[in-house]
């Protein structure tokens, strides 16, 4: 049985550092994404807090945690263990690292935050895209500022696999790697985006029958110039960066982790030979 998952790479540092109190070893032998998330703030907030396109996220920071002493507001997050929830609270330490610490964060799945902001339920959120230019198009949200302004270029989503089905299994390992990074490559070149773009409609993630504005030019540009972004990038799973998770999951989820051991868990956490491996036959 096949034993893999699109998914986000705290997990993988969770799962082989046993900060998830599961146990189950994980790793990466490729990357799918970095973080290309932003942070959105309710249009009529924004506006409130007189935070301007130009904003540094340091000062768009400043603006809403001294909003904040007045008036409670609510940001939301996608996951506890994720590079959304690392990217909203190192942005509020930019301004207050007590508040960055005190503040609560709601957790929504991608495709509800906008109605939750909408609805008055949460005042702003970090999610990925199309949420944010549809938040924009919209005019429920605007963009404060991108995950990238706030903490580094890092690995976001990877193919996880168990590191027992790895091992027993290595030649469908091979062969799953394979077909991902020749399908990486092929939407790296811009003649495909389009057809990508299609795609995305045609499985029902974006849907202009059921939102009209999931039906504009302006977005199919964003999305298709995000497509290129991800998938030009270099996708080679480095143990680095998953130090740095590991250093966000002791310092915002409180996990029990000893620094020490970060790079013993990081170079778990990745399955370099099978990627150069792959990368090799590719070429």
């Amino acid at each position: 049985m096949l034993q893999a998952a699109h998914c986000l790479s705290p997990i993988v540092a969770s799962a082989c550092s046993t900060a998830d109190d599961i146990g189950i070893p994980m790793r990466t032998a490729l990357v799918l994404s970095h973080n290309t998330a932003k942070i959105s703030l309710k249009r009529e907030l924004y506006d409130e807090l007189g935070i301007q396109a130009n904003d540094l996220p340091h000062q768009s920071a400043a603006k809403f945690v001294a909003n904040s002493t007045q008036v409670i507001h609510k940001l939301a997050q996608v996951f506890p263990a994720s590079l959304h929830h690392f990217t909203l609270r190192e942005w509020l330490r930019l301004a207050d690292q007590d508040f960055a610490h005190q503040c609560k964060l709601a957790t929504l799945p991608p495709h509800y935050m906008l109605d939750a902001i909408g609805q008055g339920m949460i005042d702003g959120c970090c999610v990925g895209e199309p949420w944010n230019s549809v938040g924009a198009t919209k005019q429920i949200s605007k963009v404060v500022c991108r995950s990238q302004d706030v903490i580094p270029s890092i690995a976001d989503k990877v193919l996880a696999v168990t590191s027992e089905w790895a091992t027993q299994h290595s030649e469908s390992h091979q062969a799953l790697i394979r077909a991902l990074m020749k399908a990486q490559r092929d939407l790296a070149q811009p003649k495909n985006s389009t057809v990508a773009y299609q795609l995305l409609q045609q499985f029902g993630i974006i849907n202009p029958e059921r939102d009209p504005a999931l039906g504009s030019a302006t977005l199919q540009q964003d999305v298709e110039a995000l497509i290129l972004q991800i998938h030009q990038q270099n996708m080679q799973p480095k143990a680095t960066d998953f130090d740095w998770i590991l250093s966000q999951l002791k310092a915002w989820l409180h996990a029990d982790l000893d620094s020490s051991k970060f790079q013993d868990y990081s170079l778990q956490c990745i399955d370099l030979a099978c990627y150069q491996e792959v990368l090799s036959s590719l070429n």
